[in-house]
């Protein structure tokens, strides 16, 4: 994440030089430095909201059609951002409404369908270019997946727990957790420490088939596809 922000704040730098030259449209010195990013890009028009490009990064990582990206709209959010946060395309829309946020960045974790399937990206926004009246003209958005980090790294975890980075996302995992009986816990735990169901079985006095029955509802609950996702799910939220 920090690697995406030192990014962004450099990719500024190069449109400020690029800007500066009075024959180069703004939108068109964004698109360029866009190109060069690793990192998946999508420039909006703040005042129609519309999504007027998307890198070939973003293309590849949202699975978008090139030629459909500038009819996605407002309609982006429908589209890529999962239901439970929908109400994230008004809190940038008010955000950047507030001319005391016009130089500053909306840092979000969203969860979002992807080429893989619905991911964690880390999201980090600034407005890069403005109209003469002062107001922003285009919002920069640059995203970064960070599934792995958030169900594995420790430190990822505590900044969540502590407000600096977004908790609400966090919090959701955690109460899928949390809203585990101890059996499925304990199941949960020892999937994790890459038990086959038949040695589970025998540590818990179960029968093979009620673990198998119980670990298919774990993926059900925990909104994971594999025994990988739920080992992550073990690793990250165990004891807390």
């Amino acid at each position: 994440m920090n690697n995406i922000n030192t990014h962004i704040e450099h990719c500024i730098e190069q449109y400020k030089q690029i800007a500066s030259n009075e024959n180069i449209h703004d939108l068109d010195a964004i698109k360029y430095i866009s190109n060069k990013c690793s990192n998946s890009i999508l420039i909006r028009d703040i005042t129609t909201h519309k999504i007027c490009y998307a890198n070939d990064a973003a293309v590849n990582y949202f699975n978008l059609v090139k030629s459909e990206v500038e009819q996605v709209g407002f309609s982006f959010h429908e589209k890529l951002l999962h239901p439970e946060y929908n109400h994230l395309k008004v809190s940038i829309v008010d955000f950047y409404n507030k001319i005391e946020n016009y130089n500053k960045p909306f840092e979000y974790i969203y969860y979002v369908k992807t080429y893989k399937g619905w991911s964690w990206a880390y999201c980090h926004c600034r407005v890069f270019s403005f109209f003469k009246n002062g107001k922003p003209k285009y919002l920069v958005g640059a995203f970064g997946d960070v599934a792995d980090e958030i169900l594995t790294n420790k430190n990822t975890a505590k900044d969540m727990q502590n407000g600096q980075i977004n908790n609400e996302l966090y919090s959701i995992q955690y109460e899928r957790y949390h809203a585990l009986n101890d059996r499925e816990k304990e199941i949960l735990y020892l999937v994790s420490q890459e038990h086959p169901s038949l040695e589970i079985a025998e540590k818990l006095n179960l029968s093979k088939a009620s673990v198998d029955v119980c670990r298919k509802i774990l993926l059900k609950k925990l909104d994971v596809k594999n025994g990988i996702g739920l080992a992550k799910y073990a690793l990250f939220f165990h004891g807390k």
